[in-house]
């Protein structure tokens, strides 16, 4: 039977001096997972083959069944995507050409609610205003699945809960699909039906946040952390504390 949602399966391979080993994933349609793991761990190249960015040649993405589903996806990249030249108003037109169904109403209320003017150059934009900017346009057309690398990055802490109140909003009123790789676990806690580890271009774990939390303190007696810390305060962000401890 084909799994309905987003649908991974690379082989192992290496670039440079970093070797992936085999991912498998999946993430159910309307469901939310985030992907955590410490810098240098895969998780912006995984998110990279999903995307489309880069290709192993021999891995398989799917979303509901099909091999082609970029009409679909809106992602935030850990960079601005957008190229020199532009201002904020271009981007609207170049993403309608993109889209058929961009919504350029939709886009220009975003930027106004994360304060971004018409004539700012995208170039000159700092990494907070660049992640508004990127999730200003990919709330604006009809995705149904959101590739999320650092959303909120950089941004001041009023305005991030706005972005995220935002992405809540889409994600339970249009039963989107979610993967969001963030250093910000405390939030993303908050958000995800599902919690996928990487260390060192593997899988350590990809559990439901319930079998999570029920597994937590075994997982880290069998990789050997001190689970005290983490039976003191039982959350991700914790659990990542404890994990991180044993690498350094």
């Amino acid at each position: 039977m084909e799994k309905n949602g987003l649908v991974v399966e690379i082989k192992e391979f290496s670039q440079g001096d970093f070797s992936m080993l085999p991912i498998s994933l999946h993430i159910p349609k309307g469901s939310v997972m985030g992907l955590i793991g410490e810098n240098g761990a895969g998780k912006t190249m995984l998110i990279n083959l999903i995307t489309n960015r880069m290709s192993t040649g021999q891995d398989s993405i799917t979303y509901n069944g099909q091999e082609e589903f970029r009409d679909v996806m809106a992602f935030i990249f850990d960079e601005n995507p957008f190229g020199k030249g532009y201002k904020v108003k271009h981007v609207g037109k170049l993403m309608s050409y993109a889209y058929e169904t961009w919504n350029q109403a939709l886009f220009e209320s975003y930027c106004k609610k994360y304060e971004l003017n018409d004539s700012d150059k995208v170039t000159k934009l700092s990494l907070g205003m660049s992640q508004r900017l990127m999730q200003a346009a990919a709330l604006s057309h009809s995705a149904e699945l959101f590739v999320f690398d650092e959303p909120g990055d950089g941004i001041d802490p009023f305005i991030r809960s706005d972005i995220l109140s935002d992405l809540r909003d889409r994600i339970y009123e249009d039963e989107a699909t979610v993967l969001i790789s963030s250093h910000n676990v405390k939030e993303l806690e908050s958000i995800v039906d599902y919690v996928t580890y990487l260390e060192k271009g593997q899988i350590l774990f990809s559990l439901d946040i319930e079998s999570f939390r029920d597994q937590a303190t075994e997982i880290l007696e069998n990789l050997g952390a001190n689970n005290e810390r983490y039976l003191a305060d039982p959350s991700l962000d914790t659990f990542v504390l404890c994990v991180q401890t044993l690498s350094r």
